[in-house]
């Protein structure tokens, strides 16, 4: 008997053709996107490469002298490269300039469904011109909102998106750009009218109109509050019902990926469609309609969760299978998954940047590729052996909660990292939680659909489904309730640089490589890259021991400060009232985790015993806070030197008192002073030379030496 070749990555690597011309494809759009390469460059790279191809796929000296025959491999990855180049650049919206899109009356069409805010109604407006436009709608139940595909006239003006410039928050403007949305507007009542109504029908407003129904078949079954709001997002993808209590809760346990309509709903949708056209099996036509129907099924439930990236992603791959059952070509699951994330890329390049289509795609790649090597430690049923009902179901159970486990550890593996770096928190009993929200998750969805189904049709069926579909709606959300109040549920405010996630993604890939082919040199390679990984950490650790560091936050209408002593390890936070809300105490204390600060004080300005404790010395520099004109009468009796101010609540001080009584040469103005109080305040202060900065409008200011480690994150 012959002994079998082992295995080499190179040769798993050329079966999987799509996989390189992926990988390469998405190398040019990166390389594109951070080159500002333009679409005539792109377009003549391809050009030029498809040219070598020609020529050597014509030149048989190339083809036969291995020396030079490096040069197909070469041509083939330049050209896909360049590809990328040119789609990046294709697709790619330059910002708008205000002037063209600020007319007297302004057309566009209403391109996405309005989601309900607190005091409006935001939705995408696409102008006449192309351009995309996040428009906030005035909320009033006396006047009617302007539906997905309405053409709407207004008169409000249009500004660019800015970021409130707090450290370490999202980067909200990025996220519109990535989108080739620049601009927004706030539109009152009384500044639109609808002029067309379903001025524009495709399969996206078919989709969000098919939503809407379902919704309100959900909210007429009696089904409310967290409930209601938890069984529109897993089942539909809509997650405007959900409270910030519900989301923290989902996330905290580990569970937030079943409200992200992903894989495991596409697969529920796939499963029921096949049982029920299990009868179309039997010839050629009947599997092809079959097929058919099944792929308008998936695409139909895609566009009515708005087409995700999670759902096309499965949607597309399910299709991709489907197709290939119908002409009895089965492909490789790598070139499958390779081919969905290609069109999708080809279609919206971008997507490459965006963390849902990152974790979807790799969940998806990690499962595919751990799960063998999972599959070898799990323990095997005895078939030999008789057994009877009950050990049978034991062993049903048994390797049902396994398989559970093992598909949730292949998903976290490939996830973990990029998951922590965006959210900077770790599920710790994510396993647990898995356990049981994925089947309760299977459940709802079959009882969701019986009461779509049977809504309206027959009222027995639909009562006995919507008491089902509460009971488990309920254990569900006890369940993730119960789990985060566990202690330590979570790791919060876990701070990862982009090199360290790049060098353990690395790890990880060539621990898995190890694990695959037994090649002692992937080992090596992946104990390297973990020693770099916790030596660029340990770097990073002392790079953050730093002195001192204050932020003047931008919060609506809020002054918020925080002063980090390195001295004492400690951060204090000052505001004017004795208590902030949970989201200005995320803001301070996300930075204080970064420097980890043993301990974090909140003080009520208006409560310092004196005017000193207002004063504060930064790196050299000191700051004195000014928050009533009492306080500037008190400094009348002596000269108080402060090289910056910071001022709020409106708090008028004169060019004079700025200059005379605090020698300042800086003043700056915090969110909680209005924007035309500032405008005055500015123009009195620049005519001396007085630099100013309005954190409403400049975003948050930060002084200190603490600002080059933030940046890193």
């Amino acid at each position: 008997m012959e002994n079998s070749k082992p295995k080499r990555l190179i040769d798993d690597i050329n079966n999987f053709l799509l996989i390189k011309i992926l990988l390469f494809y998405i190398a040019g759009i990166i390389a594109g996107y951070f080159a500002g390469a333009g679409i005539y460059t792109g377009l003549a790279m391809v050009a030029v490469f498809l040219a070598m191809l020609a020529y050597i796929t014509k030149s048989q000296r190339i083809r036969r002298d291995h020396s030079i025959n490096f040069l197909n491999g070469l041509t083939f990855a330049g050209l896909w490269i360049s590809v990328g180049i040119f789609m990046n650049a294709y697709h790619h919206v330059d910002c708008p300039s205000l002037e063209d899109l600020n007319s007297d009356i302004k057309y566009g069409v209403v391109a996405s469904a309005p989601e309900e805010k607190p005091k409006s109604y935001k939705a995408t407006v696409e102008m006449m011109n192309g351009h995309k436009v996040i428009a906030y709608f005035e909320k009033d139940s006396a006047v009617k909102i302007p539906e997905y595909g309405d053409l709407i006239g207004f008169t409000s003006n249009i500004r660019y998106i800015s970021n409130s410039g707090n450290p370490l928050e999202f980067d909200y403007a990025k996220y519109c750009q990535m989108q080739g949305i620049y601009c927004q507007t706030y539109i009152k009542c009384a500044e639109y009218q609808e002029i067309k109504p379903g001025y524009r029908n495709g399969i996206r407003q078919f989709g969000a109109r098919i939503r809407q129904s379902l919704i309100n078949i959900y909210r007429n079954s009696g089904i409310q509050g967290k409930e209601l709001a938890v069984l529109e997002a897993l089942t539909l993808g809509y997650k405007n019902d959900l409270d910030q209590e519900t989301i923290s809760s989902f996330q905290t346990s580990g569970a937030m990926h079943i409200l992200a309509v992903s894989g495991l709903h596409t697969g529920i949708i796939m499963l029921i469609t096949g049982v029920l056209l299990s009868f179309m099996n039997n010839s050629l036509k009947s599997r092809i309609f079959k097929g058919v129907i099944t792929i308008a099924i998936l695409w139909i439930f895609a566009a009515i969760t708005g087409f995700s990236s999670s759902v096309c992603r499965s949607a597309l791959m399910f299709s991709l299978v489907t197709f290939g059952q119908m002409i009895k070509r089965p492909s490789s699951t790598y070139n499958t998954v390779a081919a969905s994330a290609f069109i999708l890329l080809l279609i919206n390049p971008m997507l490459v940047f965006n963390v849902g289509f990152g974790l979807s795609y790799l969940a998806v790649l990690s499962i595919i590729t751990c799960m063998p090597i999972l599959e070898k430690a799990k323990p095997q049923e005895n078939s030999k052996r008789k057994q009877g009902m009950a050990a049978k179901a034991g062993n049903w159970l048994k390797m049902g909660i396994l398989g559970i486990l093992m598909v949730s550890l292949a998903a976290q593996i490939g996830t973990g990292v990029l998951s922590v770096r965006t959210f900077k928190l770790w599920p710790v009993y994510f396993l647990i939680t898995n356990i049981a929200v994925i089947p309760l998750s299977y459940i709802i969805m079959i009882m969701a659909i019986l009461l779509l189904i049977f809504s309206g049709i027959s009222a027995t069926i639909t009562g006995y489904a919507t008491d089902v579909l509460h009971f488990f709606l309920k254990m569900l959300t006890s369940t993730v309730s119960g789990i985060e109040s566990l202690p330590m549920s979570s790791i919060r405010d876990i701070h990862i640089t982009n090199f360290a996630a790049i060098v353990l993604y690395a790890s990880i890939v060539f621990l898995i490589l190890w694990l695959h082919y037994r090649k002692s040199s992937y080992l090596k390679i992946s104990l390297v890259m973990i020693c770099v990984f916790i030596s660029s950490n340990i770097l990073s650790s002392h790079g953050r021991k730093i002195n001192s560091q204050l932020i003047v936050y931008n919060r609506n209408k809020t002054a918020l400060c925080s002063i980090y002593d390195g001295i004492r390890d400690e951060m204090r936070i000052y505001s004017y009232c004795d208590t902030i809300d949970n989201a200005a105490a995320s803001l301070a204390g996300n930075v204080a985790a970064l420097f980890g600060a043993e301990s974090i004080s909140t003080i009520n300005i208006n409560k310092l015993p004196s005017l000193k404790d207002r004063y504060f010395m930064i790196n050299g520099k000191s700051f004195m806070m000014i928050g009533s004109n009492a306080q500037i009468n008190v400094m009348y009796d002596g000269h108080f030197h402060a090289d910056c101010l910071i001022v709020s609540n409106n708090t008028y001080i004169t060019p004079y008192e700025v200059q005379n009584v605090f020698d300042a040469g800086e003043v700056i103005f915090d969110s909680s002073n209005s924007a035309w109080f500032v405008d005055k305040r500015e123009k009195e202060l620049h005519d001396l030379n007085i630099r100013t900065h309005y954190v409403g409008r400049d975003g948050a200011f930060a002084f200190g030496d603490g600002i080059d480690a933030m940046e890193c994150y």
